[in-house]
């Protein structure tokens, strides 16, 4: 992925199919936790709703994109309860 003036382009493999890509990313995000991304935000899937319920995150559901800040900052807490630690 490449990032500059303002947008973001995928620097993919000449050899890649794109037919295929949506697919993948859907399967992929999926499997992270997240049911859509969209306009207006961020779901998470049912299975990771109910464990960041039972966690005590405040954006159990998911979050909008003006809500991006606090839902990274309730993440970390999240993860500091837990006893994970940043990477």
């Amino acid at each position: 992925m490449l990032a500059g003036a303002g947008k973001v382009t995928l620097d993919l493999p000449a050899d890649a199919v794109d037919l295929k890509l949506p697919a993948f990313n859907e399967q992929a995000q999926y499997a992270e936790g997240i049911d859509s991304i969209g306009g207006k935000g961020l779901r998470y899937t049912k299975a990771l709703a109910d464990s960041l319920r039972r966690a005590r995150s405040r954006f159990p559901e998911g979050f909008s994109w003006r809500q991006i800040e606090e839902a990274a900052s309730d993440m970390l807490c999240v993860r500091t309860r837990l006893g994970g630690t940043a990477p």
